[in-house]
């Protein structure tokens, strides 16, 4: 009989159908699997989630759901949920990130993807309860996962990228 891996994950979103819809993904993949039990924490806001992060030193997250819209922090530390992940891949640089976020403009995520590299960037009108499960499952086996719309402006990147001509090639 195999031993199920212990993980701690931290849901940072202010939204509470969202949270709870990580929740059952979450509990969907540890009751079909042998491989993790997770152990769940939520912060509803960057200061709760600044706290259990970055202040109390005797927990490590494994995996940490983190959404983008949030209100600022009380103390103008963090204006965002993308200054928080900054911060976060400081800190605590082993976690595994996945990035839920409304914004789906080519510019946010361009940004996302450059200030935090998060393991997983999904946009939440992309997400179905089976790309959610997927999508976790990925990040957990160090498998980088993108939602439809950001593999989209992926391809658009790589696509229009500067060609070398026939001398510089």
């Amino acid at each position: 009989m195999s031993t199920k891996k212990s993980l701690n994950v931290l849901i940072i979103d202010d939204h509470p159908q969202i949270s709870q819809s990580f929740i059952m993904a979450l509990n969907k993949i540890e009751s079909e699997s042998d491989k993790y039990e997770f152990i769940i924490k939520e912060a509803t806001s960057l200061d709760r989630a600044h706290n259990l992060i970055i202040e109390v030193t005797n927990i490590t997250f494994d995996l940490i759901f983190l959404d983008i819209k949030l209100p600022p922090s009380k103390d103008g530390k963090y204006l965002s949920g993308e200054d928080l992940g900054i911060a976060i891949r400081k800190h605590s640089s082993d976690s595994k990130i996945i990035v839920a976020t409304t914004y789906n403009d080519n510019f946010r995520i361009n940004n996302i993807l450059k200030s935090i590299n998060p393991e997983g960037l999904l946009i939440k009108n992309d997400l179905q309860s089976r790309v959610l499960i997927n999508a976790i499952e990925d990040v957990l086996d160090n498998i980088p996962t993108y939602s439809k719309t950001v593999k989209n402006f992926l391809q658009k990147l790589v696509s229009s990228d500067i060609t070398l001509d026939q001398l510089d090639r």
